[in-house]
């Protein structure tokens, strides 16, 4: 018979099992019989929806000094706490310690990725959630780290047993968090969430590694940290508070022109930033189309206005650009295709109009002065 891509372990059903029957750890959210170390919400995402259909609750963890810059850290920490809240669970934020991480890895920063220094980060992380773990009383650790096809599953299970080693009435429950559709599923609650997802792994020595595949044409992810978090900040603004509709409401087409400079910035992040001719010409898809529709008489494209989310499809398709999303990148495409169609289509009509008035004017001129 096969066995399932996921196995839980025998000691913490027996504890689901017993914590159902006296009707503890529900509700709430603060009782657990796991504590799950997140890395970020994207790869948290998946993980947490298997755990609960299958009647564990986790605890959440972030613990992640490794991160930087600080705004970095402080954005992938304010998405792990909104997912978690919005499922009712109980985070708890680890301390951001970056000099004593830095201290932990000190002598392997010339490492490669997946190289001793990912290790050694691994084993601090894991060391310290074991920690809490013993700290809250809840025997069974995991974390999100084995989502990541960038990283060792051999180097994560290893750092877990440290950990659990080292920390006597605690066990690590040593899972490819990748198997099971859990990875083709991430992507999917990336989208759902809107969840900012970051470029590279986190510390300042990943920023010089070789990039991902999906990633090799963009600049090093401290240097758009700021831009993207703007993005977001905008992004909500404008679709999730109504703005965009508010604003299209200004007469004479005024509104649309207004609401369409604000395409400018995600053009302007994809063309210069990420430095994407598909990605460049699918968000100026987006921003045609949303200004079109805006410019519908009799009030109607001022409802579409309210209802069309241009700034939020255009916030996926850089999360999915980036992240290597094959659905995004088709669609992407699409749109690029699309839009290079209908400018080859512009112009070909512009310079017919151009002939056709020269010829016209020819004419008219041939027949005046002969």
């Amino acid at each position: 018979m096969k066995q399932p891509a996921i196995q839980i372990p025998e000691g913490l059903i027996a504890q689901q099992t017993l914590s159902a029957s006296l009707g503890e750890g529900k509700g709430d959210g603060s009782a657990s019989g796991l504590l799950l170390h997140a890395c970020c919400a994207p790869c948290s995402s998946a993980i947490v929806e298997w755990l609960l259909a299958n009647g564990i609750r986790p605890t959440i963890f972030y613990y992640n000094p490794n991160i930087y810059p600080h705004e970095e850290y402080e954005i992938r920490k304010n998405e792990s706490k909104r997912h978690a809240e919005s499922l009712g669970l109980h985070w708890i934020d680890g301390d951001y310690n970056h000099g004593e991480w830095l201290s932990c890895v000190k002598g392997l920063e010339n490492e490669p990725e997946r190289g001793s220094r990912c290790l050694q980060c691994f084993r601090h992380r894991l060391l310290i959630t074991a920690r809490k773990a013993k700290e809250l009383g809840i025997e069974y650790f995991t974390t999100t780290l084995a989502s990541s096809r960038w990283k060792s599953l051999e180097q994560i299970t290893a750092a877990g047993q440290y950990a659990e080693s080292q920390v006597p009435g605690t066990h690590f429950w040593a899972q490819n968090w990748r198997k099971g559709g859990l990875y083709e599923r991430r992507n999917q609650l990336l989208r759902e969430y809107n969840f900012y997802n970051q470029q590279y792994c986190g510390c300042e020595y990943s920023l010089r590694g070789t990039p991902s595949p999906s990633t090799q044409s963009l600049p090093r992810k401290g240097q758009t940290a700021w831009s993207i978090s703007f993005m977001r900040r905008l992004t909500r603004l404008m679709d999730r508070f109504y703005l965009d509709g508010i604003i299209g409401l200004l007469p004479f087409g005024i509104g649309d022109a207004i609401g369409g400079l604000f395409a400018l910035i995600y053009l302007y992040f994809a063309a210069f930033k990420i430095r994407s001719w598909a990605l460049t010409m699918a968000i100026l898809n987006n921003a045609l189309r949303d200004i079109l529709l805006g410019l519908l008489p009799f009030f109607v494209g001022d409802v579409i206005d309210f209802f069309h989310r241009s700034n939020v499809q255009n916030m996926k398709l850089i999360d999915g650009f980036i992240n290597g999303d094959k659905v995004v990148i088709r669609e992407v495409n699409r749109k690029a295709r699309q839009t290079a169609a209908v400018c080859i289509l512009l112009l070909l009509t512009i310079i017919l109009m151009m002939w056709l008035l020269v010829w016209l004017a020819v004419k008219l001129g041939t027949a005046l002065f002969s």
